[in-house]
């Protein structure tokens, strides 16, 4: 699917965008969600380059995104955790617009 494509190389761009898409995708706990999510990041990243980025072994890696158990789901969890810890991003911070509007709420007289 072309458009998928495109959207993937548009949003998926960056590690960064990736691990983050990876990270909402895992928390909504939808397993259509979380099965897209991680094939567009595979398709765009590789599942070689995310294993040894993360420090994991691949053939681990494509077993989880295969069945997508709950072991599977906890270990791409710990995964995505780590991978966003070693780039000292937090999961808010990943959410500008709504990091910006408790800022807004903060300064609101009432």
């Amino acid at each position: 699917m072309v458009s998928a494509s495109l959207d993937d190389a548009q949003f998926l761009a960056d590690d960064l965008s990736q691990l983050l898409a990876l990270g909402d995708a895992l928390s909504s706990r939808e397993p259509a969600m979380i099965a897209s999510t991680v094939d567009a990041v595979i398709r765009t990243r590789g599942v070689d380059s995310l294993a040894t980025a993360g420090g994991v072994d691949s053939a681990r890696l494509r077993q989880a995104v295969r069945t997508l158990g709950p072991d599977d789901l906890g270990f791409l969890n710990a995964l995505v955790e780590r991978l966003l810890a070693e780039s000292n991003v937090r999961a808010t911070a990943a959410h500008p617009i709504r990091e910006n509007a408790k800022r807004k709420a903060g300064k609101r007289k009432d």
